[in-house]
């Protein structure tokens, strides 16, 4: 998603699964692509580690074995399209599927091609919204959300986009802006004036590409020819 001051939809765009939201602030349009993020990080969760998905612990012992698991999940490969009429991938209608396993495959390596197919899903969405709004390229890529608290996945993303990734301290930051703009509705102020009001974390973080975005490329490259080739196939 970026904050643009024109809305300028064409049939590319829908196609690759663009779509507008008007800003918050008047002038200012929101154009995004819509995705399944940790909705896919639960479905792993829930089929794969029995009674381990109740701990509070679950998180760390996924990612965990994730990292276990090289890149490229020795073979495994998760298209992440679990709701294919949204998303990059949308043009393709092509349903969440999981490629490449064999006997050896692990939950470990279901996690780790989970969170690869994610991370791909977002290169190709800001592929696509480059593409489709003839934006310069970028020079990061801010996350916020419960995904952003998960530094494997913020790392993984950082190499497939091949750009830093910033995660911002206030992570909930849809909760955080809607109470502002509640705030704004009551009160009359402007949103400069509620925001002097919020004591929250301005700290940051960011994740720099690794050895690994080589890699990732490559996957990359390899994983971008899949949903045309599984099109009509479910």
């Amino acid at each position: 998603m970026v904050r643009a001051p024109k809305c300028d939809p064409d049939k590319k765009s829908f196609d690759g699964g663009l779509i507008y939201e008007c800003d918050a602030v008047p002038g200012f349009w929101n154009p995004q692509i819509l995705m399944m993020g940790s909705g896919v990080v639960e479905w792993v969760r829930r089929n794969f580690y029995g009674k381990d998905a109740a701990s509070k612990e679950i998180y760390r012992l996924m990612i965990s074995e994730g990292i276990s698991s090289p890149p490229g999940a020795n073979g495994v490969t998760v298209i992440p399209s679990f709701k294919p009429d949204t998303g990059p991938f949308r043009r393709y209608a092509v349903p969440g599927t999981v490629l490449g396993l064999s006997l050896a495959t692990n939950r470990a390596d279901i996690y780790r091609a989970a969170i690869e197919g994610l991370s791909f899903q977002l290169r190709s969405a800001l592929d696509i919204l480059l593409s489709a709004m003839n934006y310069q390229p970028p020079s990061a890529i801010r996350v916020v959300g419960g995904g952003s608290k998960n530094d494997f996945w913020n790392q993984m993303r950082a190499d497939t986009c091949n750009l830093p990734v910033t995660v911002t301290g206030q992570k909930e930051a849809t909760v955080l802006g809607a109470s502002m703009f509640a705030f704004k509705g009551i009160s009359g102020k402007s949103l400069e004036e509620i925001k002097k009001k919020y004591a929250y974390t301005s700290s940051e973080h960011t994740f720099y590409p690794s050895k690994n975005s080589g890699i990732y490329q490559d996957l990359f490259s390899r994983f971008f020819k899949l949903p045309s080739l599984l099109e009509n196939s479910h």
